[in-house]
């Protein structure tokens, strides 16, 4: 049906507005793509949000309103998963201003700028996985890690970064930060 629109639309403004028309032709693919990957599929999970849908059966689809979204927020993992979200969203704004602050730094005349630049870009030519995970890993390991280390000479008796869900937390927001601020700058 779409395709048909289109078609019958291009022909319509190529035989009434002449050159306009073919300027706006050559538009028509994006819109297609826009309105068939986009504005369809998202009119459509709204409609589905607001009905009682089961797929597994034939009795069709019911009107809920609301229902839907008040049971998703009466769910505790889902507020659990939904605070998660917040923390993550807090936290790659914090990236962002310290990768516009490094940026500026490193774009400004100070020596060994060449140098620091390498330094901050390094973990950007690595794999992120490689990164977050085995250097992360190694760096906070629990018997030999040296941040592990660092925390112990601190007076900190179990750094444990990863069993404690709110520094798990913190620890992988810090190794998502030294990862991908580079990208960001």
């Amino acid at each position: 049906a779409y395709v048909l629109w289109g078609v019958a639309l291009g022909a319509w403004q190529v035989l009434t507005r002449g050159e306009d028309g073919q300027r706006a032709l050559f538009l028509l693919p994006a819109l297609l793509f826009t309105v068939a990957m986009v504005i369809f599929p998202t009119l459509f999970g709204f409609y589905i949000a607001l009905t009682d849908w089961n797929l597994s059966s034939f009795a069709g689809r019911r009107f809920n309103g609301l229902d839907n979204f008040w049971q998703m927020l009466a769910d505790p993992y889902y507020r659990n998963a939904l605070f998660n979200m917040v923390l993550y969203v807090l936290a790659v704004l914090v990236e962002y201003v310290i990768a516009f602050g490094l940026a500026l730094l490193l774009n400004a005349q100070i020596r060994a700028r060449k140098f620091f630049r390498v330094v901050f870009l390094l973990p950007l030519m690595l794999s992120p996985v490689a990164v977050s995970w085995m250097v992360g890993k190694s760096l906070m390991e629990y018997r030999f890690g040296p941040a592990s280390t660092l925390a112990r000479h601190l007076g900190w008796d179990n750094p444990a970064f990863f069993s404690d869900p709110i520094i798990a937390r913190i620890s992988i927001m810090v190794l998502d930060a030294w990862t991908f601020i580079p990208f960001m700058m």
